[in-house]
């Protein structure tokens, strides 16, 4: 009988039973009346600890598929969710949105450490190219696809094509997002290296840029024809955006400082100082009207380019990440409107399907320069799927601006925010194998073994490791 082989089974059969002693503690949560005496914080917080265990034993027990672990935890979060099981209410995901935003700070911290000057510098003509080409294909492929639909869609049937073409514009301009998040996600579980990596997380951080310049562009040319007493004027709008921008710098900057000089002299109780710096820059950040990414990515690249300590930096983050990731991507899920989905089925998919020809296109029109290699023409489109907070966050601008409207269009971008935060994740992998940037042991799983984080004996570890590289 072979022995490893028996002791990985048992390991299994371990993890099953801790996910369906999880579902019942959770089924009768929801059922008893502590739901509605105890404290909504407490109880909130209840909820994500139980989810935590679940989307990490999940992850374990389903890493033989091959899938993401951050697939997992977003499918763990939707069946935990307000539209599968109920066990997280939609009250719940509100209270958690404190540890959805500190996760998405450290994310962020993650990818500008990520990024070295040097590297950069040499691709920055095939990372505006992509860029550029990428975004506009994506808006002019799914503006036109939205234009050809729009019979189909309440609210813009039988209108004048003007009012159509505005209103495609802004689905366009809110389609080109991507998730920053979910690609450094994936990068860090698998701890990629590689010019695909370098290309698709330098393209994903620089669009998260573009994504507010173009929106901001489209949004306010819409609002002079769509709005009575509105008017286009160029210089609000520019002095918005470069206060949008160059103070998003500025404080990351000034975030970035502050963790070298405490990593430079003070050096004590480093992941908690972080923890506490990650959260500091979002609420600030939210505070002044800025970018959270771009606040989190500049503290990351100055800290790791322009100082010694960015090395230790990215560690002291990365022994936190199989904490992170599965609260993040679990929040996400719980957060996906599958009712909207339900409705829009047909027109989200149908605007995926040319999102992803956009995609393509573009990625295969700006990657024609000399630093494009074979492996980021044929598979970086792949990377640049997934979407997330960004997109969504600028269709709650539009449903507030244009409130007899905006509801409808933004339940259609929840519903292929979904459809493609389901299958971003996925296809990057993929892209990230085909082009030989996985390593055999991901970080991730170099950090559970030496925290020893669910194991309780070295042989487990080992079969940790063994299920990684399999995985």
């Amino acid at each position: 009988m072979d022995t490893s082989k028996f002791s990985s089974e048992i390991h299994i059969f371990k993890r099953v039973a801790i996910v369906v002693m999880i579902f019942f503690i959770m089924t009768l949560l929801h059922y008893s009346t502590l739901i509605n005496e105890s404290d909504p914080a407490v109880f909130s917080i209840t909820l994500l600890g139980f989810m935590l265990i679940l989307s990490f034993n999940l992850g374990k027990i389903l890493s033989r598929l091959k899938l993401p672990k951050l697939t997992i935890y977003i499918l763990t979060g939707i069946l935990c969710g307000p539209y599968v099981t109920g066990f997280v209410s939609q009250d719940v995901v509100n209270n958690l949105k404190f540890v959805d935003n500190l996760a998405l700070s450290m994310i962020a911290f993650i990818a500008g450490g990520e990024m070295r000057f040097g590297e950069l510098k040499k691709m920055s003509k095939l990372l505006i190219g992509i860029s550029f080409y990428e975004t506009l294909y994506v808006l002019l492929f799914t503006a036109i696809a939205f234009f050809l639909l729009h019979p189909f869609i309440s609210f813009t049937a039988g209108q004048t094509w003007l009012f159509v073409g505005i209103v495609s514009l802004l689905m366009g301009s809110m389609l080109i997002a991507n998730s920053p998040a979910v690609t450094i996600g994936i990068i860090g579980e698998y701890h990629s290296k590689g010019h695909l990596t370098d290309t698709v997380l330098g393209t994903v951080v620089l669009k998260d840029i573009v994504v507010i310049i173009v929106f901001a562009l489209v949004a306010s040319f819409a609002s002079t024809q769509l709005l009575p007493d509105a008017t286009f004027s160029p210089i609000p709008f520019i002095s918005k955006l470069g206060y949008e921008i160059v103070g998003s710098i500025g404080l990351g900057l000034a975030i970035g400082l502050l963790v070298w000089l405490y990593m430079r002299f003070i050096m004590e109780q480093t992941v908690l100082f972080i923890v506490g710096i990650a959260f500091a820059s979002y609420e600030l950040a939210h505070y002044f009207h800025l970018e959270v990414l771009l606040v989190g990515v500049t503290a990351g690249f100055y800290v790791q380019n322009f100082t010694k300590q960015g090395q230790k930096l990215i560690s002291n983050i990365e022994e936190s990440l199989p904490v992170i990731y599965p609260i993040f991507f679990s929040i996400a899920g719980a957060k996906l409107n599958l009712m909207a989905l339900q409705s829009m089925w047909f027109i989200a998919l149908v605007l995926v399907a040319v999102r992803m020809l956009g995609i393509y296109m573009g990625v295969k029109a700006g990657s024609r320069s000399d630093g494009a290699t074979k492996e980021v023409r044929q598979y970086a489109w792949m990377g640049l799927v997934s979407q997330a907070g960004v997109a969504l966050g600028l269709a709650v601008v539009v449903e507030r601006t244009y409130p007899e409207w905006g509801g409808v269009l933004q339940t259609i971008v929840i519903s292929v925010i979904g459809i493609n935060q389901l299958i971003g994740p996925v296809l990057l992998k993929y892209a990230l194998e085909k082009a030989g940037d996985l390593h055999a042991t991901s970080k991730m799983a170099e950090t559970l073994i030496r925290l020893k984080i669910g194991e309780d004996s070295e042989q487990e570890t080992g079969i940790v490791a063994t299920e990684t590289r399999n995985g």
